[in-house]
């Protein structure tokens, strides 16, 4: 378990607190979900404000024919069906277009319509992937007495098996470090960057360990991070005897 320490503002004597660490990596994810929504709703009502003007005026954009209007369609149901997995999108905001029922008069409005909510999704879709790796990763460990939930602006939530649910606080050393690796990995790092990771099995249980070489495999997928790994757990390397060198090795 790990705890940051600071002095206390509150108190006319610099008291030093304790602020547990996956408590405030919680509210830093909570934060950057809340900034990522904001900035897509500036983007969105950039377009829903010049969408008449656009319709009106740019004849650079010509109505789809049904092929089009299809795919466009498709991409917006999987796109939106991404987003609220993580409650990026609200269930309420569904498009309800039938093809069969759009006349020519109609058509190059609901064209333009679908090319807009296309591009509000995609402006949101990477960082709903990074959520979404985020869940898998921690979820697959965490499985069947606990589960994380990403719940929009309020950041995420673990659930028991019974239903009901804990605060990041309460969970065991091994679990809150997990969760405080992830965030870091997945969110707080700048793509491209070289992660030096020291024997990370200290706190990892013999099972996380066997797949923490494919964990990292799928962050540096995701965010372009590159890692230089330490460590003397048989478990993490497994069969990867491809990607190591021992130290006694280097000259």
């Amino acid at each position: 378990m790990t705890f940051k320490a600071g002095l206390d503002k509150f108190h006319s004597r610099n008291r030093i607190r304790y602020q547990n660490t996956v408590v405030e990596y919680s509210e830093h994810l909570r934060d950057l979900i809340r900034d990522k929504l904001s900035d897509s709703m500036s983007m969105a009502q950039s377009l829903d404000s010049t969408y008449p003007r656009r319709l009106l005026q740019d004849q650079n954009f010509k109505r789809l024919d049904d092929n089009e209007l299809k795919q466009l369609l498709r991409e917006t149901e999987l796109l939106s069906e991404k987003l609220r997995k993580v409650e990026l999108l609200s269930k309420g905001d569904n498009i309800d277009v039938t093809l069969d029922a759009i006349s020519e008069d109609n058509r190059r409005a609901i064209s333009l319509y679908l090319s807009d909510s296309v591009e509000k999704y995609r402006n949101l879709e990477p960082f709903a992937n990074k959520l979404l790796l985020f869940l898998d990763i921690v979820n697959t460990k965490f499985r069947p007495q606990k589960i994380v939930h990403i719940r929009g602006q309020k950041g995420f939530s673990i659930g028991l098996s019974d239903g009901s649910s804990i605060e990041p606080k309460l969970l065991s050393s091994g679990e809150q470090h997990e969760i405080v690796l992830l965030c870091d990995l997945i969110f707080f790092s700048e793509q491209g960057t070289l992660v030096l990771i020291d024997e990370p099995e200290i706190s990892l249980h013999i099972d996380w360990q066997k797949k923490f070489l494919s964990d990292l495999e799928d962050i540096g997928k995701a965010t372009g991070l590159k890692f230089l790994l330490a460590t003397h757990s048989p478990a993490i390397i497994g069969k990867r005897f491809d990607i190591c060198q021992e130290i006694g090795d280097i000259e």
